[in-house]
């Protein structure tokens, strides 16, 4: 009866594992060094904007965002981030290999306004980039914790009872 119910607890930890190993919530920070170009209007003296020429310019920048918790299952995750017009927007891959999180083909696009403006256009991207994950979810830490706790009390119950049964001497 032990080894069953020995047997059925494992049985279940695997099973609530094997549920929440599908995805792993992290909260994710990239960081970047990404380079492109930046055009915008080279108004010189006299000139008007929209009539002003424009110029593109190397860019170059190191950007770091806090993407938030999000859902990464093994293998690649596409993801998006921001606002072409507020802080900018950033797209890319993360691969997620059991854990070890790394980042590439990354894109960042800004704009200084919505329409022709004499703001910045930035369009930059990586080939790689960092990518740290935060500490997995609560109920990934629960999952582990009972996984644990059914093993050790399935080895106890074995323990205790494999020592209490009678011994049997066979005198010859």
């Amino acid at each position: 009866m032990a080894r069953k119910l020995a047997f059925f607890a494992m049985f279940f930890a695997a099973l609530l594992v094997s549920a929440q190993a599908n995805a792993t919530v992290f909260d994710i920070n990239v960081f970047a060094d990404v380079t492109g170009t930046d055009t915008r209007s080279a108004c010189g003296p006299g000139q008007v904007f929209p009539y002003c020429p424009l110029e593109t310019i190397p860019y170059q920048a190191s950007i770091s965002r806090y993407l938030g918790p999000i859902d990464l299952v093994q293998g690649d995750n596409p993801f998006t981030y921001g606002g072409y017009y507020s802080s900018g927007y950033i797209t890319g891959t993360i691969n997620n290999d059991n854990g070890l999180l790394t980042g590439r083909d990354l894109t960042f696009a800004y704009a200084a306004c919505s329409a022709a403006c004499p703001g910045d256009h930035v369009y930059a991207t990586a080939s790689a980039f960092r990518v740290t994950g935060g500490v997995p979810e609560p109920g990934t830490w629960l999952t582990l914790l009972l996984g644990i706790g059914a093993v050790a009390w399935a080895a106890r119950r074995a323990r205790v009872h494999r020592w209490s049964q009678p011994k049997t001497v066979v005198v010859q």
